[in-house]
Order: C-alpha cells, then sequence, then structure tokens
C-alpha cells in the first residue's frame, strides 16, 4: 500500500468445522466462534496474489532501480539494457527466477545491484547447467545449451483418488478432487515447452478446468503417467 497508494486490502479467513476444531487448541484461541468470527491476514504469504506482487516490486528496485535494465513494451517481464545503442544485458523474469544472458562485467553489476535490495544471503547464483522454471539447460562441450524438463516432468505424481473404482465417469468431482485437477493440469501444461505431442490432450482438459468430471481426472493421470 505504502509502495503504490492503493488502499490497504482486507485478508481474512473462514474456518471449516475441522479447522476451528484444531484452532481451539492454541492458547488463546479456546472460545473462537466461527459465526462471528474470522482470522485476519497480518501481511501477504505464500499463496497469495499479493506475496509475488510485493517480491516484484522489490526486485523492480534492484533490477530497474539501481541496475537501469528496461521491460520491453510487449513483455515487462523480459529486461534489456542497452550502452551506446548495444545490448549489453538481456533477462526473463518469473517471480524470484531469473535467467541472464550477459558479459562478466554486467553480471557483476547486477549481483551488486541485487545484494543492495536484498541482501547477499539472499542470493542463489548458478552458471553453466542450471534450471530455470523448471527447465534444465545443459552446457554442452562445444558451446550451446541441451533444454529439457525430465526432472521436472519425473516430479510430477498423478492424482491419487480413494474409491475411485466407485465413481460414475460423468460424476462431477468433489471439491477437494476438483482443486487437485486444476492445479496438475496448471503443472502438465507446461510441459508442451517440450511436448508439444501433448497439447491437444490438455488442451482439451483445460474446457473442463473449474468443473472437471471424474473422467477427466482420469484422462489426466494417463497423460501424467
Amino acid at each position: 500500500s505504502a509502495e503504490t497508494g492503493e488502499a490497504m486490502r482486507e485478508v481474512n479467513f473462514e474456518l471449516d468445522a475441522e479447522s476451528v476444531k484444531v484452532l481451539k487448541t492454541i492458547p488463546g484461541y479456546e472460545t473462537f466462534d466461527p459465526r462471528t468470527e474470522v482470522l485476519h491476514n497480518d501481511k501477504p504469504g505464500t499463496g497469495f496474489k499479493d506475496a509475488p506482487r510485493c517480491f516484484s516490486l522489490k526486485l523492480e528496485k534492484a533490477t530497474r532501480g539501481r541496475y537501469q535494465a528496461k521491460p520491453l513494451s510487449y513483455d515487462d517481464q523480459l529486461l534489456v539494457k542497452h550502452k551506446h545503442g548495444r545490448l549489453v544485458f538481456i533477462a526473463s523474469v518469473h517471480v524470484d527466477d531469473i535467467k541472464v544472458a550477459c558479459d562478466p562485467a554486467e553480471l557483476k553489476e547486477l549481483i551488486a545491484a541485487l545484494t543492495y535490495v536484498f541482501g547477499e544471503n539472499e542470493l542463489d547464483i548458478t552458471a553453466k547447467s542450471f534450471t530455470n522454471c523448471g527447465m534444465r539447460h545443459t552446457l554442452l562441450e562445444g558451446g550451446g545449451y541441451s533444454m529439457d524438463q525430465v526432472q521436472y516432468i519425473e516430479a510430477m505424481k498423478a492424482i491419487e483418488v480413494p474409491g475411485i473404482l466407485s465413481y460414475k465417469n460423468t460424476e462431477t468431482a468433489p471439491k477437494p478432487l476438483a482443486d487437485k485437477f486444476l492445479l496438475l493440469l496448471m503443472a502438465l501444461t507446461f510441459t508442451a515447452l517440450t511436448r508439444p505431442d501433448l497439447a491437444c490432450y490438455i488442451a482439451a482438459l483445460q474446457r473442463h478446468a473449474q468443473t472437471p468430471q471424474i473422467i477427466h481426472l482420469r484422462r489426466l493421470n494417463a497423460l501424467v503417467r
């Protein structure tokens, strides 16, 4: 709010019965009444849209402020820097994952700017072979890189559906399963970068992203496997 001049956002949690039982075991919350009370959130945390936005504002202080890189007009997460009409720096940004191409002198300047804003212990710098946004980059002996998503795909797990044989294909998935369906589908969509053969199946499942049926969970699991 202080950075943008926007009104402070109010975020509160309404709890279900099971969560209330757990909350009441914490000292100070023994008399919590979900009919008249909510839990107020004090600051942006993981899982909120505020958290990545706050991080982005801080990152911009380093990359666009101190280092003076500029975003492209068509994609503000692609940064460039020119000196005397020559491109000397380019970087893609995804939340806190930054992939940079520049000479050593420019890299030193960027690291100095990031260190000034975030602190030295907050930086994790890797070169040559590294993973960026789920894409593994491997430096080849003759120069250049190979890129793959093998590790990213291997980490994906099919959705476990207890008692799935008792469900009919046309039944609407219960909300907990529907939520897992959406998360796994979003993760699978990213694999189209290296598995374009899956794109048509992913697109078909995306039509049912909000209200999937049991058959869609089965089809998604089949794709993941």
